[in-house]
């Protein structure tokens, strides 16, 4: 089951403590930086977790009800099974991407960020009401061909808005609605001035953390981190 890419295991400090996350399995919910399963192995080599990939590319946490691809609703939820014990949604680049508008704190419109936030959380306490459900922050990101979509700069969409102002509603959304947050926008370990060699030197691609680089160790480390802090349910 450990044959993942990237499942070399990372340093992770002293200790020899078998994993409470041992054998349990993981779902994670994503984008293209998760279909891509570059980081994925290093969480579950150093956490003995058993990882399925829900990661589709091009999809987006937002979505009205008759979306089959939104995060938020029940075609991507009800394609993980009740008996995960670990439940991870990565997303909001797509959101971003999309000039998504983050809307109110508390809208329960799916098609707005925090709606579809708010609306994720509530499907996933019903679907898994005594699993162990995380939400990830949106990883920074820029788009190289800003020109062709009309921005002013790489980093902020037609809204004026970055990654990161979508992972502070994810860390907003996730107090809200009382849902454990890993930080991989802030501890991920890269931002605007290191954002190519983070993500493995592609300099047309400002998105996707390559096999091997530091973005995806940076990911996982984040996970790992916050995972053994939570423990599972």
């Amino acid at each position: 089951e450990m044959d993942l890419p990237g499942s070399a295991p990372l340093h992770t400090g002293p200790g020899s403590d078998v994993s409470p996350w041992a054998g349990k399995v993981w779902a994670a919910l994503g984008d293209s930086i998760t279909a891509g399963a570059t980081w994925q192995g290093y969480v579950a080599g150093a956490l003995g977790l058993l990882h399925s990939n829900y990661g589709s590319g091009g999809t987006k946490i937002s979505g009205d009800s008759s979306s089959a691809t939104a995060m938020c609703q029940d075609t991507r939820i009800n394609a993980i099974p009740e008996s995960a014990d670990l439940i991870t949604l990565m997303g909001g680049t797509n959101d971003w991407a999309q000039n998504v508008p983050l809307g109110d704190e508390d809208s329960t419109d799916p098609e707005e960020f925090f709606g579809a936030l708010n609306t994720f959380a509530q499907k996933a306490f019903t679907r898994w009401p005594e699993k162990r459900i995380v939400i990830a922050t949106t990883p920074y990101g820029e788009i190289v061909d800003y020109v062709s979509r009309g921005w002013s700069d790489p980093a902020h969409n037609s809204l004026g808005l970055t990654t990161n102002d979508y992972a502070e509603a994810i860390r907003i959304a996730c107090r809200r609605n009382n849902i454990a947050c890993i930080d991989v926008a802030r501890d991920g370990g890269w931002g605007t001035v290191n954002l190519e060699a983070a993500l493995g030197g592609d300099e047309d691609d400002h998105l996707h953390p390559a096999m091997g680089s530091n973005a995806a160790k940076g990911i996982a480390r984040a996970f790992i981190a916050g995972l053994k802090a939570l423990e599972p349910l």
